[in-house]
């Protein structure tokens, strides 16, 4: 059946498409599975199209044409059907059109659609265009994060095996998606945290009495020492720009039996302009606390 040679053809070129992919791909690479992958997505939409009417693909859905293309095997052989064409336009639609058509009648395309839509782009400039002309990043990012979770939404949604679709690769792929994902998802709740702090600073930037507060809380904080437990060093903060206070420790090293200080490492950071605090290391490395005590010896 029709449809089933969309879905072979989709699985096929999709599983082609990925085997490349890893986390650092050249520009050939990108290139490659882009494309493939693009012609993999576009035949899987017809799938989706074929599965609720072979006519939704074709270019002229009209009867004359659309039975003639479809189903010659089904027409009655001996005798002349004037309500039929003598030249069928078999022709199917594009991509876009596939596109605008699935969402229709497939929720996990309408809710990627705007993804796919890229895809449909990015198909036309290696088509079309000098590839110098590719977002070779984003193409990368959507292969190696996005293009396994579209395909896993889309496969649960009407019954298929997304391994059909990754063959060998399935686990590795699987497994680099979810960590770039949730890398992402790191990044954008740290950027929705700064946001949030520079948001008070500007409320409270108004208001003299408060700053002042906040420069004496801070000045008090970095002229304490604690010989045992670390140091406050002064650093830009990463939020709203005033000074923030890191809480550092010295990591000691010994040689020819004496102690020098092998590294200093930050443990905390506190802003009393804004209130930000980050504790926790990925927060700390986000906002490269080591660059901004390095800025202070710049």
């Amino acid at each position: 059946m029709l449809e089933s040679e969309y879905l072979a053809d989709a699985q096929r070129l999709v599983r082609l498409a990925m085997a490349p992919v890893k986390k650092e791909m050249i520009d050939d690479e990108v290139i490659q599975s882009g494309l493939l992958f693009a012609l993999g997505i576009e035949k899987l939409l017809k799938y989706i199209l074929a599965r609720v009417n072979p006519v939704f693909i074709l270019k002229a859905p009209d009867f004359k044409h659309a039975a003639a293309a479809l189903y010659a095997d089904k027409i009655v052989k001996s005798q002349k059907h004037e309500e039929l064409s003598d030249k069928p336009d078999s022709d199917v639609i594009t991509f876009r059109v596939s596109l605008g058509r699935a969402k229709v009648f497939s929720k996990s395309t309408a809710q990627s659609s705007q993804m796919l839509y890229s895809v449909a782009n990015w198909r036309d400039v290696i088509a079309h265009k000098p590839t110098s002309e590719l977002d070779m990043r984003s193409v990368s990012a959507m292969l190696t994060k996005d293009a396994v979770r579209v395909l896993s939404e889309m496969c649960t949604e009407h019954s298929l095996n997304i391994d059909d679709f990754l063959g060998d690769h399935s686990n590795r792929l699987r497994k680099l998606s979810a960590e770039l994902t949730a890398v992402t998802a790191f990044a954008d709740e740290m950027k929705a945290l700064l946001l949030r702090h520079k948001h008070i600073w500007t409320t409270r930037s108004s208001n003299s009495e408060t700053v002042e507060l906040a420069k004496a809380a801070t000045h008090v904080l970095l002229l304490r020492i604690d010989t045992d437990e670390g140091a406050f060093e002064s650093v830009k903060c990463p939020a709203c720009n005033n000074p923030s206070a890191v809480h550092v420790e010295a990591d000691y090293d010994y040689a020819d039996g004496e102690s020098y200080i092998a590294g200093v490492y930050a443990e905390y950071l506190h802003c009393y302009y804004c209130d930000l605090k980050l504790n926790t290391y990925p927060q700390l490395s986000y906002v490269d606390v080591d660059k901004l005590l390095a800025d202070n010896y710049a």
